[in-house]
């Protein structure tokens, strides 16, 4: 009947199924389906399907497994290196080691003896001693009898004693205060710094010597808040104070001379000491 497919009589190129496939088996001819005998390509029959494209041969027997690292292995079938086994450790002491003690730190660089505060102190204690003793006599002796005299008996002082007076005790009380002043600060310094340096042991002022300076500054005070009144008698008691204080600072001074001196001395001795056994203990060269 026209418009029918049916089977081809006799025609060339009609396609015959297998005997399997008339039997009811696989007509791909599967060796499973078909008792295991693959079915030949028939003359006018279509090929084969063909297997999916994903699926891989099996292995050959002399092929090298991925992990192996024999020479015939590919470069990316070498198995990648753990990072621990590339790690840094450091071996652990045993049971008869004891651990290592921390590193000690290094020495700390010895502080330099202060010779510069030092010898500027050496030549500013003689001269501040001179000036506070010059000034104590003039303010015990004829500053302080003036005021006594304009106390008794105004008359008998002059314009001209007066004013020369009030001159010289300016110029003397403006050089021992500001030589004092000095003074105290090159000893500070000068104790500060000497003891935090190890080359010698800081100088150490005997208790008298702090109370007769502290007399002193005490002294020059107390004379200095009677001269804010405006009797003569007052400033005439004020004098003697004054003188007596300018004295007794002038005495620390010429006390503390020795002390300075023999500091300087002791840290010259340990300097050259030390000096010495760094040489004898460094080795020669051969």
């Amino acid at each position: 009947m026209p418009g029918q497919a049916g089977p081809a009589q006799g025609g060339q190129g009609a396609w015959v199924p297998p005997a399997s496939a008339q039997a009811g088996g696989d007509p791909r001819g599967h060796p499973q389906k078909d008792g295991g005998q693959p079915n030949e390509r028939q003359p006018g029959e279509q090929p084969r399907s063909v297997g999916p494209s994903w699926t891989r041969p099996p292995a050959q027997p002399n092929e090298s497994p991925p992990w192996s690292e024999s020479a015939d292995a590919a470069p990316w079938q070498t198995p990648p290196q753990h990072a621990a086994s590339q790690r840094w450790t450091t071996p652990r002491p045993g049971p008869d080691q004891q651990p290592s003690a921390a590193p000690a730190e290094p020495p700390r660089p010895a502080s330099r003896y202060p010779w510069a505060l030092w010898r500027i102190l050496i030549v500013a204690l003689p001269v501040e001693a001179v000036l506070a003793a010059v000034y104590g006599i003039f303010a015990l002796a004829p500053r302080r009898g003036i005021f006594a005299q304009l106390a008794d008996d105004p008359a008998e002082v002059t314009r001209d004693a007066a004013t020369q007076s009030d001159s010289i005790n300016l110029v003397l009380f403006l050089l021992a205060g500001i030589g004092a002043l000095v003074v105290i600060g090159l000893m500070v310094a000068w104790l500060l710094r000497s003891r935090r340096t190890t080359e010698a042991p800081s100088a150490s002022f005997s208790p008298a010597w702090w109370a007769v300076t502290a007399l002193g500054f005490a002294a020059v005070v107390v004379a200095l808040a009677l001269h804010a009144n405006s009797d003569p008698g007052p400033i005439a008691v004020g004098y003697g104070f004054m003188g007596i204080g300018a004295l007794l600072i002038a005495g620390a001074s010429v006390w503390a001379m020795p002390v300075v001196r023999k500091a300087g001395r002791q840290a010259a001795q340990a300097a050259a000491d030390a000096a010495a056994s760094s040489t004898t203990s460094s080795p020669s060269p051969s």
